[in-house]
């Protein structure tokens, strides 16, 4: 019995070292990966620098990218309105005119109303 729990200690003890040496490894790369890049913007050297980072299995840079998303879906709007034509109008109005959700920005490039019914409320 104590040989099997001192052999069990033992092995705990090495996976708690290897979970803690991948940890600092890990840790390690990310301040070289860091401290690298810092170096290599501060030289104009950022143009071979993902190369070689990649070469040494790190991450390359993170830049800012622009997404252009396509979406097809359909949106309900309670408006106060005169009758279905002015409600359609402010319903079409409000969403061309609507610049940004949130941080980003939002182009309307077409706005067709399918209908206008009056609403419970």
């Amino acid at each position: 019995m104590t040989m099997t729990t001192d052999t069990c200690a033992s092995c705990a003890e090495c996976r708690h070292r290897a979970v803690t040496a991948e940890r600092e490894l890990a840790e390690f790369k990310e301040r070289v990966r860091e401290r690298m890049i810092e170096e290599a913007e501060r030289r104009d050297w950022c143009s071979e620098f993902d190369a070689i980072l990649a070469e040494f299995g790190l991450r390359g840079r993170t830049r800012n990218w622009d997404v252009t998303l396509t979406i097809t879906g359909s949106v309900t709007m309670t408006l106060l309105a005169r009758d279905e034509d002015h409600a359609q109008q402010l319903a079409e109005n409000a969403l061309a005119s609507y610049g940004s959700i949130g941080n980003y920005e939002l182009s309307v490039d077409d706005v067709s109303c399918e209908g206008a019914t009056p609403s419970d409320d």
